[in-house]
Order: structure tokens, then sequence, then C-alpha cells
């Protein structure tokens, strides 16, 4: 049986490798073999996203935007090594999803480089109440780090983080004037990307990852921050624009680095 996936079902892929199925990833040179006028065909045709991607994916360029917020960064450092204090330790259970909250809010922190909305202020009030329950079970260690990463959550969202992005972020839209688009991690930071674009008068789509589909191409797609693993990959896989850029503090910079170590060796291995 020969089962033919399209490249927005790389988890559904992933599940069939580890039972043992071998993939085939086709090159763009093999999609195009015998397409005499790629340039020409459009997306919206029967096999015209395919064989548009196909064109697009040869020339297409990954690269990132470093920027730098301390009190981010000093969150980011609180939150992973918590996660390293605690490893399998009985402790987990208590801290396990307040910390997976803190992370979201260090996240969107991050994406949503003009200013949080509320649904973040919430859970970042909900997240330190949580730990706060909990607070008499931890070791005085993990407890520490997380009263450091909490104290700079807060102030990042008291201050406003994100001035470094949010001028990288402007200074993409103003050097390049064709059609770009912004891929977010969620509906959620989509939509408060979207409403702080439009007050600065910026008119482009804001999409989430999971909503960005083969029928429309982009001049460059613009990430405000690292999506995780998953969703980079559903992205780039697409080959819907030539040009992406991400924008990373470097808590994010060392993800991405790991991302594409990763990508490499199973690229040797396929």
């Amino acid at each position: 049986m020969v089962v033919l996936a399209s490249p927005d079902e790389g988890e559904e892929l992933d599940l069939l490798k580890d039972r043992g199925y071998p993939i085939w990833y086709m090159s763009a040179g093999e999609v195009l073999i015998g397409e005499a006028s790629a340039g020409k065909r459009m997306r919206t045709s029967l096999v015209g996203a395919t064989i548009r991607s196909a064109d697009v994916r040869p020339r297409s360029n990954v690269s990132t935007v470093d920027c730098r917020d301390d009190v981010l960064q000093a969150a980011a450092t609180s939150l992973e090594r918590v996660a390293e204090m605690i490893g399998d330790s009985k402790e987990a259970f208590e801290v396990e999803e307040a910390l997976t909250r803190f992370f979201r809010v260090l996240f969107e922190c991050s994406e949503c480089c003009f200013g949080v909305g509320e649904g973040t202020v919430s859970d970042l009030r909900a997240a330190r109440e949580q730990t706060a329950r909990h607070a008499r079970w931890l070791e005085p260690a993990v407890a520490e780090e997380l009263r450091d990463a909490v104290d700079a959550l807060e102030r990042a969202v008291a201050i406003g983080s994100g001035g470094q992005k949010a001028d990288a972020f402007l200074s993409i839209l103003t050097d390049h004037d064709g059609q770009w688009a912004v891929a977010a991690r969620s509906p959620r930071t989509a939509e408060r990307l979207r409403e702080e674009l439009n007050a600065l008068g910026a008119d482009l789509p804001v999409l989430p990852v999971s909503a960005i589909s083969l029928d429309h191409e982009y001049s460059g797609i613009i990430v405000p921050a690292w999506p995780n693993d998953q969703r980079f990959t559903r992205l780039r896989n697409l080959s819907v624009t030539p040009e992406i850029r991400i924008l990373t503090y470097p808590f994010e910079s060392k993800w991405v680095l790991r991302h594409k170590a990763r990508e490499r060796a199973r690229s040797q291995t396929d």
C-alpha cells in the first residue's frame, strides 16, 4: 500500500514512521518532473498548490532577527532552571501545571511585542495563585526560582516588553511593500497582533500557523516568536513563501538552533 500525503500532514506521517513505514519526501525537482511552466500554474487548480510549492521550496530562505529583552530573558532563565530542578521528582505534580502556564505567558509576551491582552494577564494571575497554594511543598531553591520568574513576567506585562521586536517588526514591513503575512502561535495571539497592527495602520494578514493553507502565496512571512517545532515545520513545509523571518530573543534562538540540528539529522536519515 502506498500513501500519498500533503506537506501539512507531518504529524500523521511521524506516526507511520514510528511504526516502521518508510517515508519518501519528494524533492522539488521530482514534483516538477514534466512541468514546463511551473510559474504560470495557479494554486487554486487541482495540482497547482503542489506544483507552486515545489517551485517556491528551492528558493525559500529562513532567517532570524536577533532581539533582546533582559526582563523576558531573566524569566526564561528562571523557568528553565525550575524545569531542570523538578525533573521526575515528587514536586513535579505541584509545579508542572503552573510551570506550563508561566511558559505560555512567556511565549505570549515574546510574541505580542506591541503589548499583551487581558487573557495573558489573567493566565499570569492564575499561575501565581496556584504556585502560592503549593509553596509549602516546594524546595526552597525551586520556590525562589519561581518567584524570580513571576517577578520578571509581571514586570514585562506591566512595562510592556518587546521594544526591539516591535521595531524589527515595523522595519521589515517598511523595507518590504509586497504581500507579506504574519504567522502566530495561536488564534489568541493572532487576534492580539491583528488589533495592534490595525491600530498602527499596517494592513496585512495575521493568521495562526494552523490556519495558513496551501491556497495562498506570500512574498514573505514574519514569525514574531518561535512557535515550537511542530508548528514551524508545518509552516516551512507548506512552501507558500520564499522568505520567513523569525524574531528571536536569546532563549528562542537556542530552540531555533536545536530545531535546525534535528532537521538536518532527520534529512540525513530520510
